[in-house]
C-alpha cells in the first residue's frame, strides 16, 4: 500500500514541528509550508501533489480560507483540514464553505488528530477508487459504442450507422436547404479477386481501399461500409456535379493502388451518384443511388452513373 502525502501549513514553528513530528511518526510522507502563499509555490512545482492539507487558519500573506478556496479551484482531488485556535460556529462554517472536509481544534490532541487524518484519507481513497471506476466504465463505454458503429475489418462506419447518418442529414438538407449527395461505389470483380487469390487478399483489398476513401474526404463527409464489397459516401453541403467528380476521383485513385499478393491486378469501381430531392424516406434516395450503381455494372463495369 503506498503512502499517503500530506502537506502542513502553519506559520507557527513549534505547531509545525508537533504536527510533523506526529504524522510522520506514523509513517506519512510530510511537507510544510509557512503560510498559504508558500503552500500554492509548492503545489505548482511540486512533482506529486499530496492526499491531505492540513492548514492553519490564520496565517500571513494568504490565510487557511484563502488557500482552501485557490486549492478547491485548482486541486480539487486534495482533501483538507484546517487548524484553528477559535472555534466558534461561525469558523466552523466558513471552514466548510470554502471547501475544508474536517475542522480541528488548537491545541490539538494528537489521537484525535490521527484517527481524523486516517478517516479523511480513507474517504479520499474510496472516492479515488471509484473516480477510477468511473473513468473505466466511461472508457469502455466509448469502447462499446464505437465498436457497435464500426465496421471491424475496414474500421469504417458500418451500415446500420451510415442509415442513421444519412435521416440526419436528409433532414438537415431539407430544413437548410443546403445540397446533400450520396456515391455508393462497388468494387468491381471482387467475387473472382476472393476466388482467385483467397479471402486474405480480398480482405486486404476491402482495407486499404478503405483507407484510400478515408484519405481523400473531408472530415465532414461519411464514409461507410454498405455491403460486402459496396461503400456509401455521404457528402455534406455537396452539389450533383462536385459528387460525380469526388466518385471518379476515387475510381482514378484505386487503380494506382498496389496490392502485395496481386501485384499484376488492378481494382476498379463503379458508382452512382445522385442529389438529395426531397425524398421524405431515406430508402428513397438509396433506391436510387442502387438503380444507378447497377447501369454502372450493366454498361460494363469501371464507371461512374449519375
Amino acid at each position: 500500500m503506498s503512502t499517503s502525502n500530506i502537506l502542513i501549513v502553519e506559520d507557527s514553528i513549534t505547531q509545525r514541528l508537533m504536527l510533523q513530528n506526529t504524522l510522520e511518526g506514523k509513517d506519512y510522507n510530510v511537507e510544510v509550508a509557512k503560510d498559504g502563499l508558500e503552500a500554492l509555490n509548492y503545489l505548482k512545482n511540486c512533482n506529486k501533489l499530496p492526499d491531505l492539507i492540513i492548514s492553519d487558519i490564520i496565517m500571513p500573506n494568504v490565510d487557511g480560507y484563502e488557500l482552501c478556496l485557490k486549492i478547491k479551484q485548482l486541486y480539487h482531488e486534495i482533501f483538507i483540514i484546517l487548524l484553528t485556535g477559535n472555534s466558534d460556529e461561525e469558523a466552523l462554517q466558513k471552514s466548510f464553505h470554502s471547501g475544508a472536509v474536517d475542522f480541528l481544534e488548537k491545541p490539538f490532541n494528537k489521537t484525535e488528530l490521527l484517527l481524523r487524518v486516517k478517516n479523511v484519507l480513507r474517504i479520499k481513497k474510496a472516492e479515488d477508487l471509484l473516480k477510477n471506476a468511473m473513468e473505466e466504465l466511461e472508457k469502455k463505454n466509448k469502447t462499446l459504442k464505437k465498436q457497435s458503429i464500426t465496421d471491424e475489418l475496414t474500421g469504417l462506419v458500418n451500415r446500420r450507422h451510415l442509415i442513421q447518418k444519412l435521416n440526419d442529414e436528409m433532414y438537415g438538407a431539407e430544413r437548410y436547404s443546403t445540397p446533400l449527395s450520396i456515391i455508393l461505389l462497388d468494387i468491381d470483380y471482387f467475387k473472382k479477386i476472393n476466388d482467385s487469390y483467397g479471402h486474405l487478399v480480398g480482405d486486404e483489398v476491402l482495407a486499404r481501399v478503405a483507407l484510400m476513401f478515408k484519405e481523400h474526404l473531408r472530415q465532414t463527409d461519411v464514409i461507410g461500409r454498405y455491403g460486402g464489397e459496396e461503400f456509401l459516401i455521404i457528402l455534406t453541403n455537396t452539389p450533383l456535379e462536385n459528387g460525380v467528380k469526388v466518385a471518379k476521383n476515387f475510381n482514378s485513385y484505386i487503380k494506382k493502388l498496389k496490392f502485395r499478393n496481386m501485384p499484376d491486378n488492378i481494382v476498379t469501381l463503379s458508382g452512382g451518384v445522385c442529389e438529395f430531392n426531397n425524398e421524405i424516406r431515406c430508402e428513397d434516395f438509396l433506391s436510387r443511388v442502387d438503380d444507378l450503381l447497377y447501369v454502372a455494372k450493366n454498361n460494363g463495369r469501371d464507371r461512374i452513373e449519375f
